[in-house]
């Protein structure tokens, strides 16, 4: 059997496309004792709102990221070109459009490719949510017309920490190396 790019699937085609370890990292704010500290969450595009990178796979388009968001957040209407899936570990919040939906800890959302929806936190203490993305995120000016004004996918966020770590955390480079597939002209 071959892979789509003809080599022969084996051991060895795995393994370049692999990350060379498995690699844990702990998952709590400081509430839940874990020391992710404040240079190492990744300012976001919005107002007030940071994330936190586990896996980016630039190749495949997938990502695993842990948001922090605050109340009073910027975060547009949006809808994700796939699949998406998030589960709260703190915090309370809703989308605007089925506010009947109250997202707590341990609360799980899945949500189907192209399903627009606007996020609104509703608690005092930051919502931290874990998502795997799978596509990207597609930001627009407001649900009514619906007109893309911004894209994000996995080459996004991957780019975005490196600038920032490059400038505010170099040791977290090394994390950033560690769970990302990327090209390797994309990862100098």
């Amino acid at each position: 059997m071959t892979d789509s790019s003809g080599d022969r699937l084996t051991r060895k085609v795995i393994e370049r496309y692999s990350p060379k370890d498995d690699y844990y990292f702990p998952v709590h704010d400081e509430k839940l004792h874990c020391p992710i500290s404040d240079t190492q969450w990744v300012p976001w595009t919005f107002e007030h709102t940071w994330f936190y990178p586990c896996y980016l796979n630039c190749h495949g388009n997938d990502m695993v990221i842990l948001f922090k968001l605050k109340k009073g957040l910027g975060l547009h209407s949006h809808y994700h070109s796939g699949f998406t899936t998030a589960h709260t570990i703190q915090g309370k919040w809703i989308y605007k459009e089925k506010p009947e939906n109250v997202f707590i800890p341990g609360s799980f959302d899945l949500e189907y490719p192209g399903t627009m929806h606007t996020v609104e936190i509703l608690s005092e203490e930051p919502v931290l949510m874990f998502a795997r993305i799978q596509g990207g995120f597609l930001f627009v000016d407001d649900m009514e017309n619906g007109n893309i004004e911004m894209y994000q996918d996995a080459f996004y966020f991957y780019s975005e920490a490196k600038e920032y770590y490059e400038k505010s955390n170099r040791e977290m480079l090394s994390h950033l190396h560690k769970i990302s597939i990327a090209s390797e002209k994309s990862l100098t």
